[in-house]
């Protein structure tokens, strides 16, 4: 078989793959899901425990007694703080 020939029947199937995913996307079918899955950030019914860290557990300390983030966050800068 020829590479050529390969290639084509390869485009094509994806091609039709994509349409087909398309397709199932916006289908009336699919319409009350997708608008309940927009809706459902926005619908907070109880505030995350995990949004801020509780005051009573340590910060992960990395080298030189400075939290892990804040390091990682001084390297990605450039600066260098290895003693």
């Amino acid at each position: 078989m020829d590479f050529g020939l390969i290639h084509t029947v390869w485009t094509i199937i994806l091609i039709a793959i994509f349409f087909g995913i398309v397709r199932w996307a916006w289908s009336s079918r699919r319409h009350a899901s997708f608008e309940r899955a927009e809706r459902e950030p926005l619908l907070e019914e109880e505030p995350c425990s995990l949004s801020r860290p509780s005051p009573s557990l340590p910060l992960p300390e990395g080298e030189g007694g400075e939290p892990s983030a804040l390091r990682a966050a001084s390297f990605t800068r450039g600066e260098s703080r290895h003693g």
